[in-house]
C-alpha cells in the first residue's frame, strides 16, 4: 500500500498552538515510527468523532449517528469508553489546557471534566467511500456545527439535536488526520491503531467500505445497549421547569398554578428549541419568574419560604445570573430538601459559566431581558 509520502501541513488543520509549536510534527514523527511511513498517509482518509456523555444519556446518539451516515460517512470502527477517566480527556483537551495557548480553555475545564466523566463515551473512526473531500475532518467538523450551540443552523448535529452549551454539546471531532490518531491513542494501544487503519485503508482500496460499516454499527449498537441508562434531559429550559415544578410543589404548594403553567414547557421535545433555541420557553421561564418575585414581595412570609422562592425566582430569571449566584440558588434548593440530579446540576452551572451566550442569542432575537415585575418583553408585553 505504497503512498506519496504527506507534509506534516497536508496531514494538519492549519495554524494553530498544537501546529505552530511543533507538536504536529513531532507527533508526526511518532507515528511514521509507529505505523510505518507507508500507513501514515492512510490516516488522512479517516476521520473520528467522540459521542459526548449527553449524547449517550439523552438518547441523542442514535440520531446522530443516522444523520452522520446519512451524508455518505462509512463507520470503520466503534471504540466505546466504558471507563471514564479523568485523565483520559486532559490528555485529550491538554494543548488546550496551558496559558502558552492564547485560545485555552483553562477558565472552563471544570465543565469537560465532569462532563466526561458523568458517563460513558462512544468513538467512532469513519470514512467515505470513492473520492475524499480536500480535508475530511473539516467536513465532519462542518457537520458538527460551531462550538456554541446557540449559533448553529439548521443542518448542523448540535442544532438538529439541541446542543446545551459549549461544553455539553454533544459530540467532539478532530482537527486533523496526525490530532485524530494522537487521540485515539489515548484510549487504545498502537498495535490495534495500526490494524484499525490499515482494515479502513484496504476497505477504501478493494470498494469493501459497506461490509466495514455493517459490522462497526452492530458494535456501535452493541456498545450504546451496554450503556443504557434512565433518559436524562439536557435541555436547559426543561431542565429549570423540571426543578422550579418539583419545588414549588415540594415546598410552595400555594404556587401550584405557576407550576401548572411551566408544565407547558417540559414536552419531551426539541419542537420549541428548533424556534431559535426556545424563545416561547425563555419567555414563559422569565415571565414565571417575574411574577414570583412579584408575589414574594407582597407577601409576609418565613425566612426560609422566601429565601426557597427566591432561589426559584432566580432560576427561573436565569439569563441574568452568573456562576456564583447558580451557584447559590442551587445550594438554597439542596438545603431546603429539593432534590437536584447530577445532570442538572451539570447543565445549570456549565448553562451560567456560558450565559453571555445565552444573553447574545435573546438580544439578537429580540427578546429584552425583563426591567419590571410585571411582564417580560418580545415585541409586546407577555405575562404569565
Amino acid at each position: 500500500m505504497k503512498t506519496a509520502p504527506f507534509t506534516p501541513e497536508q496531514l494538519s488543520c492549519g495554524s494553530n498552538y498544537y501546529v505552530d509549536g511543533g507538536f504536529h510534527e513531532e507527533m508526526l514523527g511518532s507515528l511514521n515510527g509507529l505505523l510505518g511511513e507507508d500507513l501514515v498517509p492512510a490516516l488522512g482518509s479517516l476521520a473520528m468523532l467522540l459521542l459526548k456523555p449527553d449524547a449517550i444519556r439523552s438518547g441523542k446518539a442514535d440520531g446522530i449517528l443516522a444523520a452522520i451516515f446519512d451524508k455518505g460517512y462509512h463507520a470503520v470502527a466503534a471504540l466505546p469508553v466504558l471507563n471514564p477517566r479523568e485523565r483520559y480527556f486532559e490528555d485529550l483537551y491538554k494543548f488546550n489546557l496551558t496559558l502558552r495557548n492564547s485560545q485555552n480553555q483553562i477558565a472552563s475545564w471544570w465543565v469537560n471534566r465532569q462532563l466526561y466523566t458523568m458517563g460513558p463515551s462512544l468513538i467512532m473512526v469513519v470514512t467515505r467511500p470513492g473520492p475524499l473531500p480536500a480535508s475530511l475532518h473539516a467536513e465532519l467538523a462542518s457537520l458538527k456545527g460551531p462550538s456554541n450551540p446557540y449559533q448553529a443552523r439548521p443542518g448542523d448535529l448540535r442544532y438538529d439535536f439541541a446542543g446545551c452549551n459549549r461544553s455539553v454539546n454533544l459530540i467532539h471531532t478532530s482537527d486533523d488526520p496526525v490530532s485524530m490518531a494522537r487521540e485515539l491513542l489515548i484510549f487504545t494501544d498502537p498495535e490495534r491503531l495500526r490494524a484499525l487503519v490499515r482494515t479502513g485503508a484496504e476497505a477504501r482500496r478493494f470498494g469493501r467500505t459497506s461490509g466495514l460499516h455493517r459490522e462497526a454499527l452492530e458494535q456501535a449498537r452493541l456498545a450504546l445497549a451496554s450503556m443504557e441508562g434512565t433518559r436524562i434531559d439536557t435541555d436547559l429550559p426543561r431542565c429549570i421547569a423540571h426543578l422550579a415544578t418539583r419545588a414549588l410543589l415540594t415546598a410552595l404548594p400555594e404556587f401550584v398554578d405557576l407550576a401548572g403553567k411551566l408544565g407547558a414547557i417540559m414536552t419531551p421535545s426539541d419542537a420549541a428549541w428548533h424556534d431559535r433555541s426556545g424563545l416561547d420557553a425563555w419567555t414563559l421561564l422569565m415571565a414565571a419568574g417575574i411574577r414570583l418575585q412579584g408575589q414574594l414581595r407582597h407577601q409576609d412570609r418565613g425566612h426560609a419560604s422566601t429565601l426557597l422562592g427566591s432561589a426559584i425566582a432566580g432560576l427561573l430569571l436565569f439569563p441574568e445570573l452568573d456562576d456564583d449566584a447558580a451557584l447559590a440558588h442551587l445550594k438554597t434548593l439542596e438545603a431546603e430538601g429539593i432534590y437536584v440530579s447530577a445532570w442538572e446540576r451539570l447543565v445549570i452551572l456549565s448553562s451560567a459559566h456560558y450565559g453571555a451566550d445565552i444573553r447574545s442569542m435573546l438580544s439578537a432575537s429580540g427578546l429584552r431581558l425583563p426591567q419590571r415585575f410585571d411582564a417580560v418583553h418580545r415585541d409586546e408585553r407577555i405575562a404569565v
